[in-house]
């Protein structure tokens, strides 16, 4: 499960690795923009994110040893996916914004969606901590049965 774990993990954050780049690929690349491109791109974004965050859902769920009294919260990767959406959307913004900011309230607009993806990806960073620590945990104490019951 530890080996499992640390796969989930490095899927993850190859996927957030890939799709940084390629949003910021689709900034400044020369094919014509369209609303059909960018829901594309949204959706396909959005299936993968969906998909590592049930696999990583199932892999607390599934750690938890029986007679446990623990269940993970539910919320904790919802929160986890809304901050990562939501500062990639204010990074990007900045980015847009600052192309064409020509006086100090255009700089002090982009400052402000700045600050806003620094504090989303702080919050983002914080729940993957406190999720990966649960797994961690969580598999431990599962070794830890699976060693005492002879399994």
């Amino acid at each position: 499960m530890q080996v499992l774990s640390t796969l989930v993990l490095v899927l993850f954050y190859t996927y957030w690795v890939f799709y940084a780049s390629r949003n910021m690929l689709a900034l400044f690349e020369d094919d014509a923009r369209s609303a059909l491109r960018s829901l594309t791109l949204f959706l396909g974004l959005f299936a993968r994110l969906h998909k590592i965050t049930r696999l990583i859902d199932g892999m607390r769920f599934q750690s938890v040893p029986p007679g446990l009294d623990h269940d993970p919260a539910k919320w904790w990767l919802p929160v986890w996916s809304l901050s990562l959406l939501s500062a990639n959307v204010c990074k990007l913004t900045a980015v847009y914004l600052m192309a064409s900011a020509a006086t100090v309230g255009d700089f002090r607009t982009v400052m402000m969606w700045a600050f806003a993806a620094f504090a989303l990806y702080l919050i983002f960073y914080v729940v993957t901590a406190r999720v990966t620590f649960e797994v961690v945990w969580l598999q431990r104490l599962s070794h830890e049965y699976q060693q005492e019951n002879g399994r």
